[in-house]
């Protein structure tokens, strides 16, 4: 008489059908021996199986992880500060500091000048909220 059928995987081309000793009544202790060592026998193959296929499923998720680490890296914002200069936008947003400043002159992006400390021409600095608006819905109409 059988009990509950197990079937541990999906992946593998013959499933395991192992009986639960609770529910398989013996005639014999010769019986009983057997279906147990059948049973260790069964959960040791289970055993081994499940642990390549986590080997494998962690293996794959190593691969991806370093995968995305890579995008992000390749993508990453720098972080986050009150102003940017036109070099640091124009090497986020992957422009030429000339565009950038032409953006900034033609109110495309809004920056302030600072003081540089070296005679009437003065940087633009560009504000986070500024970059992040940028970067979330593009240039600012004329």
């Amino acid at each position: 008489m059988i009990g509950k059928l197990d079937v541990i995987s999906k992946h593998q081309d013959k499933p395991f059908i192992g009986v639960p000793m609770q529910n398989h009544f013996h005639s014999n202790k010769d019986d009983l021996k057997a279906n147990q060592y059948h049973t260790y026998q069964n959960d040791h193959d289970r055993s081994k199986s499940y642990h390549m296929m986590t080997q494998d499923c962690i293996n794959e998720l190593k691969s991806e992880i370093q995968k995305l680490k890579q995008v992000i890296t390749e993508n990453q914002v720098p972080m986050q500060k009150e102003y940017y200069s036109v070099k640091e936008v124009a090497k986020i947003i992957d422009r030429a500091e000339f565009t950038v400043r032409e953006y900034c002159n033609n109110k495309r992006i809004i920056a302030e000048k600072k003081d540089s400390g070296r005679g009437s021409s003065n940087e633009w600095k560009i504000s986070f909220a500024e970059l992040n608006h940028y970067l979330n819905h593009g240039l600012r109409p004329r």
